[in-house]
């Protein structure tokens, strides 16, 4: 399999903003080919490196997609916004919307451990915000797509839209902040950060991890998107999404 080829048509698809008409290889591959399609696509883009996106939290989408573990995916410069951000979307977008909770990093994560402990994840925290991440596919086709294929498109991340959050403290209990999110004005869902692999500082935990079995590291300054905490929403062109997360603050954003 060439990895730097593949890599490249989805780095080429993703800073174009369009949908390649097929498959750039055969399926099925595992997912270790799967993140060295990755990292070469990560290679192959102009952009560098701001943060990592987490999916597949919860065990029941675990189950779904037949993988025993979350799958990670890098978010580059460009696709990061601030609260109350436009995004652009076409047709051919899946536009999907999570509602999730972010963390920036203050610090350079040390790589010299065996593993990291929760010690090491917190003291490495600066801030903690709500977010929504939108979300869309490289390749062909509708919503339906296999695990090795979502982390071979970087996690099918499109955008991230950060609110302005809190300076983190190890006092947040984040596996129980409560978020609601609304629609044009109407709820649409409720969650809590327990959703997402317990807590989201697990999430934290395992990524770190994750990345050092890769040889990369967590730096400071990156942000970390860590998982879906309320129902997975499809939007529509100018929908206004918002969402209100108890404790640290709210964000929202538009389509067009």
């Amino acid at each position: 399999m060439d990895f730097d080829k593949i890599g490249a048509q989805l780095a080429d698809a993703r800073q174009r903003s369009v949908k390649l008409d097929e498959y750039p290889t055969d399926a099925p591959f595992g997912l270790d080919e799967a993140y060295q399609i990755q990292d070469a696509m990560t290679r192959s883009m102009s952009a560098p490196v701001v943060g990592w996106k987490v999916g597949l939290t919860s065990r029941a989408s675990q189950d779904m997609m037949g993988v025993a573990e979350p799958m990670s995916g890098p978010l580059f410069e460009g696709s990061v916004f601030n609260d109350n951000a436009e995004l652009k979307v076409s047709e051919s977008d899946l536009r999907i919307v999570e509602a999730e909770i972010c963390f920036r990093l203050g610090a350079d994560l040390d790589t010299s451990a065996a593993e990291f402990t929760q010690s090491d994840i917190l003291s490495a925290i600066a801030s903690i915000h709500p977010m929504f991440e939108l979300a869309t596919k490289r390749l062909p086709g509708g919503m339906r797509e296999t695990a090795p294929w979502i982390i071979a498109d970087g996690g099918i991340n499109q955008a991230i839209v950060v609110g302005e959050g809190t300076a983190f403290s190890p006092e947040i209990d984040v596996a129980m902040l409560k978020v609601k999110v609304d629609l044009n004005g109407t709820p649409v869902s409720e969650g809590i950060g327990s959703n997402a692999m317990g807590s989201p500082i697990s999430v934290l935990v395992w990524l770190a991890d994750h990345l050092k079995s890769r040889n990369i590291s967590l730096k400071k300054g990156d942000f970390v998107a860590t998982g879906l905490v309320c129902d997975m929403l499809i939007g529509q062109s100018g929908d206004r999404f918002s969402a209100h997360f108890d404790g640290i603050g709210s964000v929202a954003m538009r389509l067009t």
